[in-house]
C-alpha cells in the first residue's frame, strides 16, 4: 500500500472514532467529582460548595476553597484550614464529618449535645464530667430513689429504707432528706423523723408516742382530735385523747375551738365582747357570734376581715366615721 493510501485510511478511522465516542462536558463547564482522584492530579482537588454538586478545580482560583489541611477535599465553600477538627461539627475529626442534629463534636468524635444518663458512669457527652458531676445531669434521676443536685448525688426517697446515693446514710438519717417526707404524717428534720399529723391516733414518726403523746413535735398549736370536738396540745390549755378541755373559749381570735365545744372564736357565745382583731389590735369585737367592726374611720381598715372596710361595712351604719360624722346608708360619711 502507498504512503498516500496509508495516511487516507488513519484520516479516515479518525473521524470515525470521533463520530463514534461523543465527550458530554457539563453545560456549566465543570467537571463533576467525588474525590481529588477524580480530578487527574496536577494541583485539582474536588471541591464541595455549600450548595450544589462537587467539582473539580485549582485552589485559590474564584470559587475554589482551599485544600485541606490534611489533604482531603474542602469540606465547605469557606474551606477547612483553621478548624479545630476535635471540636469544629462541621469538620469533626475529619475535613467535611459532619455531627447529626443534637450531636456535639468531643474530642474529634461526634457525641451526644448533652449527658443522657446520669447513672451509667460514662462521659456520654464527651466533656470530660461523668453522671452527676456534669451540669446536664442537674435535679435528673441517678438511679431509684437518687436525683443529682449540685454536682452531687442526692437522697429524694427518704422512706425505702436504701440509701439510694450510696453516702452511708439513708432516709431521714441522710442530711439531704431534711424537710423531705418520710411516710403518711411524717417528715424528716434533719437527722430525725417528726410527726406532723397529731389527729390520726397513729405513731406516724416511729417513736412509740401517739399524737399529743409525743409531746416533741404536736405541742404548741397542732390538733389532737377530729373536728368539732377538736382539742389542740398547748401546754396549759386543752388536753387531748379524752383530757378535760378549758370550760370557756380562751382566745377569740386565734382560729381554734380552745374550749372544745364546736364552735370557734367569735361564733362561741363566750367571746361576746371579746377584741377579734386577727392581728392583736383593735377595731373588731366580737358580738352575737359574729365579728364585728367597730373602728370606722376614713383611716382605718378591714378590722374584721369580711372585705368590707369603714362605712362600706354595715357593722358601721350611724357608727363615728371621724370629723363630726357618721357613716350613712350607701357606705357614706356624712
Amino acid at each position: 500500500m502507498g504512503a498516500q493510501a496509508w495516511l487516507g485510511r488513519a484520516v479516515l478511522g479518525a473521524v470515525l472514532l470521533l463520530a463514534s465516542c461523543r465527550l458530554n462536558l457539563p453545560e456549566d463547564g465543570r467537571y463533576r467529582c467525588a474525590s481529588d482522584a477524580d480530578c487527574g492530579g496536577q494541583g485539582f482537588i474536588c471541591h464541595a460548595p455549600g450548595t450544589g454538586l462537587a467539582f473539580c478545580c485549582l485552589p485559590g482560583t474564584e470559587g475554589c476553597a482551599a485544600a485541606a489541611a490534611d489533604g482531603g477535599s474542602a469540606a465547605d465553600a469557606g474551606g477547612c484550614p483553621g478548624a479545630d477538627l476535635m471540636t469544629d461539627a462541621r469538620n469533626c475529626g475529619a475535613c467535611g464529618q459532619l455531627c447529626l442534629l443534637g450531636e456535639r463534636c468531643a474530642q474529634g468524635v461526634c457525641a451526644p449535645a448533652g449527658e443522657q444518663n446520669c447513672a451509667t458512669g460514662a462521659d456520654e457527652d464527651g466533656d470530660g464530667l461523668v453522671d452527676c458531676a456534669d451540669p446536664d445531669c442537674d435535679a435528673q434521676s441517678c438511679g431509684k430513689g437518687c436525683g443529682c443536685k449540685g454536682g452531687a448525688r442526692s437522697e429524694v426517697d427518704c422512706r425505702d429504707g436504701v440509701d439510694n446515693d450510696d453516702n452511708g446514710k439513708k432516709d431521714c438519717d441522710d442530711p439531704a432528706c431534711a424537710a423531705v417526707t418520710c411516710g403518711a404524717g411524717c417528715v424528716c428534720n434533719g437527722g430525725g423523723k417528726s410527726e406532723t399529723s397529731c389527729t390520726d391516733g397513729l405513731d406516724n414518726d416511729g417513736d412509740g408516742r401517739t399524737d399529743c403523746a409525743d409531746a416533741e413535735d404536736c405541742l404548741d398549736g397542732a390538733f389532737c382530735r377530729a373536728a368539732p370536738t377538736s382539742a389542740v396540745c398547748l401546754s396549759g390549755g386543752c388536753a387531748c385523747d379524752g383530757g378535760v378541755a378549758p370550760a370557756t373559749e380562751s382566745a377569740c381570735r386565734d382560729g381554734w375551738d380552745n374550749d372544745c365545744n364546736g364552735l370557734t372564736d367569735c361564733a362561741d357565745l363566750n367571746c361576746n365582747g371579746a377584741p377579734c382583731n386577727a392581728d392583736g389590735g383593735f377595731g373588731c369585737v366580737c358580738g352575737a357570734g359574729a365579728r364585728k367592726e367597730t373602728t370606722c374611720s376614713q383611716s382605718s381598715g378591714d378590722e374584721d376581715g369580711d372585705g368590707l372596710a369603714n362605712c362600706a361595712d354595715p357593722d358601721c351604719l350611724n357608727v363615728s366615721c371621724g370629723g363630726g360624722k357618721k357613716c350613712a346608708a350607701g357606705g357614706t360619711c356624712s
